[in-house]
């Protein structure tokens, strides 16, 4: 029995997938960015920014936990779930159940450590709200990764714009306690996941799995797991920086000034999201037809680019607009933290496309090197420099470091380009189809 392979498109009609799929992904990031910012001027405006600082903390060591139990599947299911074919269903929902479980043993693991206590809002259910809240984090983002991997990004869009506005409806409802904004982020998570999840089952799974006519693509089971370790790795070194940073923020300088340095890092954060979603979707398409990659590249890079240098912009002029709707002192502290950040967002495009090019390649040695390294450079200058600095310190150390980074990794992204131009259509072969 032949590899099942998805019918050849074409160049140009991959091209419009990529750009479709990028695009989805894009105005779901920038919904939810949107109506992010809503919720935390309307929680800025609810509570005390000490209230809001030691919420917005719990939440990001919340994120932090849910990024450790996912082991970076999300990027392993971009690559591998286009060619699942038959054993999409089981793979999917074994994966929910592992990281379910995961996000539950590490949440309760970091509830009963000493940092925890430093972190958790003084409430006591705050553990048990947390570890809940981590359990449901992880299939919630695992979620959309099935999604854009089965190439239905179309529906992330909705999906965000719905939990983020529910989000922000339930502040004003909740606002009595001290946990009201961690619960206005948490109960929505439950509808959504009960929503997407029916919406898997019974549409988007089975034509998949229909398509596929009992046949599969993917590698041999020792080469899966390999790639998945390297990932995960990789998904310690992506996602525990950007999260460990505000909670670097709370204890070296408590809940108020990470309330303030909060809600710039969220504005950065949701620019280099935008850009990861084009090099995901570049990611989706290059592992449905590899000798298109070349093509599929270039026209991410225009993309990224274009998104990189008209965002930075963007955060440039109107930070202190956008920061004033939190209020005064949200503006004073956080402008000068969004403009620097912004400065590294066009540098960080070549460290983006030179990692997607490595999953295409699956050069994962590669990748672990180059994001372990560079977020230990970060979090180790950022613990460094804030006692001495601030957050305007913590700024200019990350910008450092990234810029620095994208640099070195300008001639490895040449040679990755190169090589790319000789990759052929993989050679169908026989396997066994359980």
């Amino acid at each position: 029995m032949q590899v099942w392979s998805r019918p050849s498109l074409g160049g140009l009609r991959r091209l419009n997938k990529l750009e479709t799929n990028a695009l989805a992904l894009m105005v779901a990031t920038a919904m939810t960015a949107l109506l992010g910012l809503g919720f935390w001027a309307v929680a800025a405006h609810l509570y005390s920014p000490a209230v809001v600082g030691s919420s917005s903390a719990m939440l990001s060591a919340s994120s932090l936990l849910s990024a450790l139990a996912l082991m970076n599947l999300p990027t392993v299911f971009q690559r591998y779930l286009p060619v699942a074919g038959v054993h999409t269903r089981r793979i999917v929902l074994g994966c929910y159940a592992l990281v379910a479980v995961t996000g539950t043993v590490v949440s309760a693991a970091f509830v009963l450590s000493p940092f925890g206590s430093t972190i958790l809002v003084k409430a006591g259910h705050a553990g048990m709200v947390l570890v809940i809240l981590v359990a449901f984090s992880t299939v919630f983002t695992l979620q959309d990764s099935v999604l854009v991997g089965l190439r239905n990004a179309k529906w992330v869009p909705l999906e965000n714009s719905l939990f983020a506005a529910a989000k922000v409806g339930l502040l004003p409802v909740l606002a009595a306690g001290t946990l009201g904004i961690v619960y206005a982020w948490g109960i929505p998570l439950v509808l959504a996941i009960a929503a997407i999840t029916t919406l898997l089952l019974t549409r988007v799974i089975p034509r998949h799995m229909q398509q596929a006519q009992g046949q599969h693509g993917l590698p041999p089971v020792g080469d899966v797991v390999a790639h998945a370790g390297g990932e995960y790795l990789v998904g310690i070194a992506t996602y525990i920086m950007p999260l460990a940073l505000p909670l670097l923020v709370v204890y070296h300088l408590g809940p108020e000034a990470n309330a303030y340095f909060y809600v710039a890092w969220i504005i950065n954060s949701t620019l280099n999201l935008l850009i990861v979603n084009i090099t995901s979707s570049l990611l989706v398409e290059a592992s449905h037809r590899p000798s298109a990659a070349p093509a599929l590249v270039r026209r991410a890079a225009v993309m990224a680019w274009g998104v990189a240098i008209a965002g930075s912009l963007v955060i440039i002029v109107f930070a202190p607009f956008m920061l004033s709707l939190m209020g005064p002192g949200y503006a004073t502290t956080g402008t000068a933290v969004s403009r620097i950040l912004a400065v590294a967002v066009p540098f960080n495009v070549i460290n983006l496309l030179l990692a997607a090019i490595c999953r295409i390649e699956r050069r994962v040695r590669w990748l672990v090197l180059m994001q372990v390294s560079t977020a230990t450079l970060i979090i180790a200058g950022s613990a460094y420099i804030l006692p001495r600095h601030g957050v305007v310190g913590l700024a200019y150390v990350y910008a450092t470091v990234i810029i620095v980074t994208s640099l070195i990794v300008v001639t490895p992204l040449r040679r990755a380009l190169r090589r790319l131009q000789h990759v052929e259509e993989p050679t169908p072969t026989t396997v066994a189809v359980a």
